[in-house]
């Protein structure tokens, strides 16, 4: 609509001007030769700008779908996903990431967990602690996802941050396999945000601990289990008002 009435701002003293003889007719033909062309090109962008971002928000809504349905396998971690791509989401502002990053991140957060889908319910509703051997299969998951998510070549930069979100800072962790690769920001961001969302929910095996908890138990595994710049972020990114005791 902007552009539509700048070019009836433009076009209307044109016309009076070539009416009042101002200017000539070739002079009248060379500004509408530029004039036209170029206000239906902007409204030809325009409609393109509108239209991916209606593409984006459906490939969005669409991610977020496929994260609740794999949250809904477990009533402990409904919601999850969409929690963890917040909190990385707030975390990667705090350290000023590119647009390009934090979409990048908010992407891997809603389906790091999609390798779920390949771990049994008999371990995922375990309401214990898991055995060592429950362990051996549920630290599969990370890798089952980034397999899952390589069909879909438009998802490839999530696949580090998706297999390495549970490589920890000093590089223990699991797949045990990564420990001599660097490991992206995203994915050290999206460890730390995984970890806050889990130490703040109620567990099968443990109640929450409250916002203030979790912070400072982020705060006291800085450095070697979570990134001390991505934990700095996150306390940063949390309101004052949350940290009160749940």
């Amino acid at each position: 609509n902007g552009l539509y009435w700048l070019g009836l701002i433009i076009l209307l003293p044109m016309v009076i001007m070539f009416k009042d003889g101002m200017l000539t007719k070739n002079e009248f033909s060379e500004i509408m030769l530029i004039l036209i062309p170029s206000i239906t090109v902007g409204l030809l962008a325009e409609k393109q700008r509108r239209y991916v971002k209606q593409l984006k928000e459906t490939y969005l809504s669409a991610l977020k779908a496929l994260a609740e349905a794999t949250d809904a396998r477990d009533s402990y971690t409904q919601g999850h996903s969409e929690r963890v791509a917040k909190y990385a989401v707030s975390i990667a502002k705090e350290l000023s990431l590119s647009e390009y990053e934090i979409n990048s991140l908010e992407q891997a957060a809603l389906l790091h967990d999609i390798g779920k889908i390949a771990i049994p319910d008999k371990i995922l509703h375990k309401t214990g602690p898991l055995d060592e051997s429950d362990w051996s299969i549920m630290k599969r998951h990370p890798e089952h996802g980034q397999r899952i998510l390589s069909k879909l070549g438009f998802l490839s930069k999530t696949l580090p941050l998706v297999l390495y979100h549970h490589i920890r800072f000093d590089k223990e962790g699991y797949p045990a396999n990564e420990k001599n690769i660097k490991i992206p920001l995203s994915a050290r961001i999206l460890t730390v945000a995984d970890a806050f969302d889990a130490m703040t929910s109620d567990r099968s095996y443990r109640p929450r601990l409250s916002v203030k908890q979790a912070l400072e138990e982020l705060e006291k595994c800085s450095g070697t289990q979570f990134d001390p710049k991505a934990v700095k972020a996150l306390i940063k990114a949390t309101p004052e008002k949350r940290y009160a005791k749940a």
